[in-house]
């Protein structure tokens, strides 16, 4: 928008308007660019400033929880980004000034032990706390032998995240040396999990739980 500005400007001080109505059809550009500077203007400048600040470069990994995204980049344009989505494999572009406008983690940029997932089972309040321990150890070795991406030197814990009404919310949290291998770090968790509580006999299932309510019964008479 600036460029085209300061185009309109110089004609004026220079005098060359005849110029601009000789060549019409510059002179049709210029002014339909103009005119439209409200559509294209802001993805430009948006699109400038992402590949000055260099948050967003090829291969970063990002989420943005408004759009449902989570993917690497591709490219950076002046209008646009292009990802790619890391479950669906699917590329996907989003205009760069929404990408501007919302909240954007970038998940590549996480510390030497990795980044931290983690997924939530509900169990009944009939486990002790230990077992709760014993049956994440056992689903985090197991999980580490299915799937790479996990990282096999930060040991993967529970924690207490909920007491409900009917289970404890438990979440198991681990910690990923590759986060291109997320979706199938979370698969070989999930798997595991589910042959350890077969094995150790606890149910990821949420107990129906009832209060019975004892009312004395009125006498009639």
């Amino acid at each position: 928008m600036a460029i085209f500005t300061a185009i309109l400007i110089f004609i004026n001080i220079w005098g060359l308007t005849s110029w601009l109505e000789a060549t019409s059809v510059i002179g049709a550009l210029l002014i339909i660019l103009f005119s439209t500077k409200d559509v294209w203007a802001p993805d430009n400048i948006n699109g400038l400033i992402l590949l000055y600040n260099g948050d967003i470069e090829t291969g970063s990994i990002v989420r943005v929880e408004e759009y449902n995204l989570l993917a690497y980049a591709i490219q950076t344009t002046l209008t646009q980004t292009v990802f790619r989505d890391l479950k669906s494999k699917h590329y996907i572009t989003l205009p760069n000034a929404k990408l501007r406008n919302t909240k954007v983690e970038i998940l590549s940029k996480c510390p030497s032990s990795g980044l931290m997932e983690q997924v939530d089972f509900n169990i009944g309040y009939d486990i002790e706390p230990e077992k709760v321990d014993a049956f994440a150890a056992e689903v985090w070795e197991r999980a580490c032998e299915m799937e790479s991406a996990i990282n096999s030197e930060k040991q993967g814990v529970a924690r207490l995240l909920e007491n409900g009404d009917h289970a404890v919310k438990w979440r198991f949290c681990y910690w990923l040396k590759n986060i291109y291998g997320l979706y199938d770090a979370r698969f070989a968790v999930n798997r595991a999990a589910n042959e350890v509580a077969r094995e150790q006999g606890i149910t990821l299932a949420t107990p129906t739980t009832h209060e019975v309510v004892l009312k004395k019964e009125q006498k009639v008479g």
